[in-house]
């Protein structure tokens, strides 16, 4: 009986719920946040997943920044984060690297938000054994 307990207490943590709607959260005091705003990020910096934390934890972290004139992410936070806490550092570290293309208006503030995915790492495949053949094209004939 206790094996089931600690088995099913291991899938519960396993399990995250979808992220909520960007929508779903107030606007950032000063700025103007659509989801229309300002288009798909052209700067992005990949979070990297917690070495500290064992493997086989997925989860979420919705952030939020404001954007300078220039586009860049500033003043990033989380809004939420599934499961709460693990991942906010590395999202916050990733996403004060992103950028959009510059506001229309710099006179007005704008709020991005995204929601930034963990899983674990994934090995690398390794790649097979060379035959030996030389490049492209293949081995020898040399001619074009």
């Amino acid at each position: 009986m206790r094996k089931i307990t600690l088995f099913a207490a291991l899938i519960a943590l396993a399990c995250v719920s979808a992220p909520p709607k960007l929508s779903t959260f107030p606007g950032r005091a000063g700025a103007v946040w659509s989801e229309d705003c300002c288009g798909d990020p052209v700067v992005q910096t990949k979070p990297e997943y917690p070495k500290d934390l064992p493997s086989g934890q997925d989860g979420w972290v919705v952030v939020s920044g404001v954007l300078d004139e220039r586009g860049w992410v500033t003043d990033p936070v989380v809004l939420a984060s599934e499961p709460e806490g693990i991942f906010d550092a590395e999202a916050l570290k990733a996403f004060d690297g992103w950028r959009y293309a510059a506001p229309s208006d710099p006179a007005t503030r704008h709020e991005v938000r995204e929601v930034l995915s963990f899983g674990p790492p994934r090995k690398r495949a390794t790649p097979p054994a060379s035959s030996g053949g030389g490049g492209i094209g293949g081995g020898g004939g040399g001619g074009y």
